[in-house]
């Protein structure tokens, strides 16, 4: 199967009893073992992928309708270029379509890709992980952008070498994110960043 310009194996991994796939460009080697060859008798591949974008089919799961909400300027996109075969217009008015599909890791690769210009109205367990994981995002994130900006700091007062006055000058400003402003910052990333995607609280 290929997806996103890259093929994958299937096969049957007798370690956990299941179909799994292996990505054709990440496998290092192959060798040839001393085991019977278990011929496809359960699989239907020419109906497989159906409902499923990408690769990975969530066992013992339903399709479900999957409704979007697109900006204006994205959704002649969406239009022109279906992200499943199964797309359909809900409301062109308010930009709405819905696709049926198993909801998985590639579907919210696809849903992240389109950042602010998408929101999730249901199923309603799917909006909540996304929302949970934007917020969990954007405070690492936010926790990373500090550290670089008060790292940064302490690499121009080290590096540098600056005359006191100006070293004096650093080390407050360093201080004042430290210890006033830190806090402040991590309160407000998550609501920021659920705002910047336009999660909304139904």
């Amino acid at each position: 199967k290929q997806y996103n310009n890259r093929w994958f194996l299937f096969g049957l991994n007798d370690e956990y009893g299941n179909l799994t796939n292996i990505a054709l460009d990440r496998i290092i080697s192959i060798k040839e073992l001393e085991i019977p060859f278990k011929e496809n008798v359960t699989t239907n591949f020419s109906t497989y992928f159906n409902h499923i974008i990408g690769v990975t089919k969530p066992k013992d799961k339903e399709p479900v309708d999957v409704i979007l909400q697109f900006e204006e300027q994205r959704f002649p996109y969406i239009i022109s270029k279906p992200l499943h075969h199964t797309q359909r217009i809900i409301d062109e008015s308010k930009n709405i379509i819905c696709i049926h599909v198993c909801p998985n890791k590639e579907l919210e690769s696809l849903i992240f890709s389109f950042g602010p210009q998408v929101e999730v109205f249901s199923p309603i367990y799917l909006r909540e992980q996304i929302k949970e994981k934007i917020g969990v995002k954007g405070i690492i994130q936010g926790i990373f952008i500090i550290c670089f900006i008060l790292g940064f700091g302490h690499i121009i007062y080290h590096q540098f070498k600056l005359e006191n006055n100006l070293k004096d000058k650093i080390e407050t400003t360093i201080n004042n994110i430290e210890n006033k402003k830190l806090e402040n910052h991590k309160k407000g990333f998550t609501n920021s960043i659920e705002k910047y995607y336009s999660i909304k609280k139904l």
